[in-house]
């Protein structure tokens, strides 16, 4: 027991590190600004990166933030909040993760239980963003429970918002 313990604690010091170096020599994972509908210009803004979580359970948390005034408009008119997570590799075989591959009947990806002939993914949704600061309001999404086989793995992670079914 005490073997497979310290096999898993040094594979997870290893993921740590890698991470750390590559932070050192300066990879960094870019920082996505983006229109999130084409109604609107309210931008969601991941911030740069991820955090990882060594406590139980460990995994990956994304967080995603918007300023105060937009949240306040989008917000008055009944937005949701959402994220989706999924390795990076899926965006260049299944798709790029938007409106037409994440929902409807002919969306490419899935979420929740899986559906046979679609790729699945980790989705989050919430109604109520944290106040960051008076000028920023914020959420998360996570992965927990990630398996050792998935440590070197890139995720890739996009926010959006939905007001009244449409993104």
């Amino acid at each position: 027991m005490k073997r497979k313990f310290k096999a898993s604690l040094l594979l997870l010091c290893s993921f740590v590190l890698t991470l750390c170096l590559s932070a050192l020599c300066g990879l960094q994972i870019p920082q996505q600004e983006m229109v999130v509908s084409a109604n609107t210009n309210i931008t969601l803004k991941m911030e740069d990166g991820a955090q990882v979580r060594l406590s139980s359970p460990a995994g990956l948390r994304y967080t995603a933030s918007i300023s105060a005034d937009e949240y306040n408009a989008v917000k008055a008119a009944g937005a949701t909040f959402g994220m989706f997570i999924l390795p990076n590799e899926y965006r260049e075989s299944v798709g790029e993760i938007n409106e037409e591959n994440a929902f409807g009947a002919g969306a490419k990806y899935c979420w929740h239980n899986a559906v046979s002939g679609k790729t699945q993914i980790i989705h989050c949704t919430t109604s109520q963003l944290t106040q960051k600061s008076g000028k920023t309001y914020y959420f998360a999404c996570a992965i927990t429970n990630l398996s050792e086989d998935n440590y070197e793995t890139d995720f890739f992670a996009r926010a959006y918002y939905e007001i009244d079914g449409e993104l």
